[in-house]
């Protein structure tokens, strides 16, 4: 289940790159970190062979929880004067909310 979740965040995270929107910071950052998020989910197998590399993965994965969460909640702000983004900030929370299921799982398997 928690791959599907890294799956959805990144092609949420694409799309967001993708639409019309783009033009917007908060829009083709939130898209990036929606795709660093994913991905390093759906990295996990392969990170633990390259440990130094998966270490600075991980601060980047870190790093970019809270920068998804800034951008979908600037995306709402700007939503509520410019329609044109409700699609993007839609993305947007779909990306953040398929994050919850592999971080819990994360910090369950790291002990914390």
């Amino acid at each position: 289940m928690t791959t599907i979740f890294a799956a959805i965040s990144v092609m949420a995270g694409f799309l967001m790159i993708v639409l019309k929107s783009r033009r917007r910071f908060p829009c083709f950052v939130g898209g990036c970190t929606a795709i660093l998020v994913g991905g390093f989910t759906l990295a996990l197998p392969y990170l633990d062979a390259v440990q130094p590399l998966g270490w600075l993965w991980f601060c980047v994965w870190i790093a970019s929880l809270p920068a998804l969460a800034a951008c979908v909640v600037s995306l709402v702000v700007m939503t509520i004067k410019d329609k044109s983004l409700f699609a993007v900030t839609v993305l947007g929370g779909i990306a953040m909310i398929s994050n919850i299921s592999p971080t819990l799982a994360f910090i369950e398997a790291a002990g914390f």
